[in-house]
């Protein structure tokens, strides 16, 4: 899958384009809160960023103020009665909602396999029903803890690397192991004929 290869994106090269041009120049990408949006300004010199994925999580995001992702998504649901405008019948504000939600939904599994197969008046309920969770359980610290939608696929391409990292590891173990018993064959076959030779 290539999300799975993405890397960090390189403000290094970002900065010399900035250095080399007089237009504007906006840079996209390693952006995944406002800290890093002053960050890469300052790092490359640009006018300015361009986010996607963490604003899909975080509307926002450019604010620079910690808004609750449920007091978020409560707000995209009031947009979504008051435009009603989804001609797939919810496709969308399902799609929005598990992004708005997405740390909440990697903490509580029920409701995100609940989702996947929900109608559009289930989805809209999930916020209350995980601000109640989040009460009566007392998650929210751990929930926060929780890794973000704009590093899912980083995260996961880790532990693919580090997956084929140990299984080379082994392949180069047990082709180690092949060549010593080959050796240690050899070596006992060879002697074993100087031994018949030399009766």
């Amino acid at each position: 899958m290539l999300q799975e290869k993405l890397g960090e994106c390189d403000w290094d090269i970002i900065k010399k384009v900035k250095q080399q041009l007089k237009i504007p120049i906006f840079a996209n990408g390693g952006i995944e809160n406002f800290e890093d949006c002053k960050r890469c300004m300052a790092h490359t010199g640009v006018d300015g960023v361009m986010v996607s994925e963490a604003l899909l999580e975080n509307p926002a995001l450019f604010s620079g103020k910690t808004i609750d992702n449920l007091d978020l998504a409560d707000e995209y649901i009031e947009f979504f009665h008051k435009y009603k405008h989804d001609p797939v019948g919810g496709f969308a504000a399902k799609g929005h909602l598990y992004k708005l939600l997405y740390k909440d939904l990697c903490y509580y599994t029920d409701l995100r396999n609940n989702m996947n197969k929900a109608n559009i008046e289930y989805l809209l309920t999930v916020p209350g029903i995980i601000r109640k969770r989040r009460e009566e359980e007392k998650s929210t610290e751990k929930i926060k803890a929780m890794g973000t939608w704009y590093r899912r696929h980083r995260n996961r391409a880790i532990e693919n690397e580090k997956r084929q990292r140990a299984k080379e590891a082994k392949l180069q173990a047990e082709r180690k192991k092949t060549e010593d018993e080959d050796d240690h064959f050899l070596s006992n076959f060879f002697d074993d004929t100087d031994d018949d030779g030399d009766e």
